[in-house]
């Protein structure tokens, strides 16, 4: 056995603490690292939303992207997304090199007009797009601006989804009302019915955090059901009127463990769930997001997983956290969107196709289509 000299030792002690300080002062080193060993899974297409970015009669650049997908009753493809500025000078400049030509829309300027200037970027709107007839409509918010004193307001991350054949818009919204009889600016989970945006439904349950967001909504049995938590995993129903209209309450009725193998990340609620059914049997399927910093740098990454499609909806496999983008050099792909296709109408998992609508670095959106075998390794 062979014993080193002191000499070789401190030269072997002096590598690890330089190539430990390289690290610890070059964060973008371990983070891209890190990003470059999670999965890739090729997309049968992938497609760049050419949405934006925007630029104000005011010079105020703002950027639109969390799309989210669904398909109405007619087939027409339905997009909502988020559109925002930057306060935070590395997300500015990211999008500022990621994007160089900006265009002026009308509508975008008025419906930001509502907000003080000095908080425009601080700001978020909402917008739904009729892909196949091209239409577009901007989700509206009241306020009142005698009571704001500069604080924002605006809808955040919105995702679209279906309930009792209709569509209907979630959203966090940013602003004033009487949820609580309270006089202040808060943010509120919301859902909106797509052909009446302005009748706001804040939803809420007991014992809520501070902050509350992402929270999934699912249909099963003409009720509405809401993933509270992926871990643990709770599941809230939703107290509906007689007309089968949600009236804001929603009670936490199932909490199971889930079982993963993505380490000690944060997880949240990414795209309302899908109902699939394959060999003759019927599964959501869901994606959901990664959160956390790696060094000091935020990562936001992805996972799909299949629940139960009954009580109590727990989570039956989970897949590794991934990249969306096959380029590595992107902190941020969060997925916002889900939608199925099945032109052959079979329960065969080979003649399923999924799109996923995600925001890259809170700059622009894209779409990607996958075999829905390529992306799920469950026996089902």
């Amino acid at each position: 056995m062979c014993k080193l000299s002191k000499y070789t030792l401190y030269i072997i002690i002096l590598f690890i603490l330089f190539v430990s300080c390289y690290y610890i002062c070059n964060p973008s080193i371990a983070n891209n690292n890190y990003i470059i060993r999670l999965s890739y899974i090729k997309p049968v297409n992938s497609l760049k939303l050419n949405f934006g970015p925007y630029i104000l009669k005011n010079n105020i650049k703002l950027y639109d992207y969390n799309p989210s997908i669904c398909q109405n009753n007619y087939g027409d493809i339905m997009v909502v997304s988020r559109i925002s500025g930057h306060t935070f000078e590395n997300r500015k400049n990211t999008c500022m090199n990621l994007l160089k030509k900006y265009t002026y829309d009308k509508d975008i300027d008025n419906a930001f007009s509502v907000f003080p200037e000095n908080k425009i970027e601080s700001s978020s709107i909402a917008i739904v797009r009729n892909l196949t007839r091209n239409e577009t409509k901007i989700v509206p918010f009241t306020f009142d601006s005698q009571k704001l004193n500069g604080h924002y307001l605006g809808c955040e991350d919105p995702r679209i989804f279906s309930f009792n054949n209709k569509l209907w818009i979630y959203f966090h919204y940013i602003g004033r009302d009487n949820l609580y009889n309270k006089d202040r600016v808060s943010k509120y989970i919301t859902i909106a019915p797509l052909d009446n945006l302005s009748n706001f439904i804040h939803l809420y349950t007991d014992n809520m955090r501070k902050t509350e967001k992402n929270w999934m909504p699912f249909e099963y049995n003409n009720e509405l059901y809401f993933e509270y938590s992926i871990q643990p995993r709770i599941v809230m129903k939703a107290n509906l009127d007689k007309n089968g209209i949600p009236i804001g309450y929603c009670e936490k009725i199932y909490k199971t463990q889930f079982n993963h193998n993505l380490g000690l990340r944060r997880f949240g609620g990414g795209a309302p769930s899908i109902r699939i059914k394959i060999n003759g049997k019927y599964y959501f399927l869901g994606i959901g997001h990664t959160n956390g910093l790696v060094r000091t740098i935020t990562v936001r990454k992805n996972f799909f997983y299949v629940f139960r499609a009954e009580p109590p909806f727990d989570i039956l496999w989970c897949g590794p956290e991934l990249n969306m983008l096959k380029h590595y050099n992107s902190c941020i792909d969060f997925v916002t969107g889900l939608m199925v296709k099945n032109n052959k109408n079979t329960d065969e998992i080979n003649d399923y196709k999924v799109f996923v609508s995600f925001g890259v670095e809170d700059c622009y959106g894209c779409i990607n289509e996958y075999n829905l075998g390529d992306i799920i390794q469950f026996k089902f």
